[in-house]
C-alpha cells in the first residue's frame, strides 16, 4: 500500500471518536463501526494491490 493510502486510512480512525462512546462495549464498537470500515479497505486496496 502506498504511503498516501495508509496515511488516509490513518485519518479515518480518529474520526470515529472511540474515547466518546464508553457506554458501548468493546464488541459492539468493532461490530457496528470498525468492521464496515475494515471491509471496505480489504476491498477497495486489496483489488488495487493485486
Amino acid at each position: 500500500m502506498i504511503r498516501k493510502s495508509k496515511v488516509r486510512i490513518n485519518g479515518e480512525l480518529p474520526k470515529l471518536d472511540f474515547h466518546n462512546k464508553i457506554q458501548r462495549g468493546i464488541q459492539d464498537l468493532a461490530n457496528t463501526m470498525l468492521n464496515p470500515k475494515i471491509r471496505g479497505w480489504v476491498n477497495y486496496y486489496g483489488k488495487i494491490s493485486r
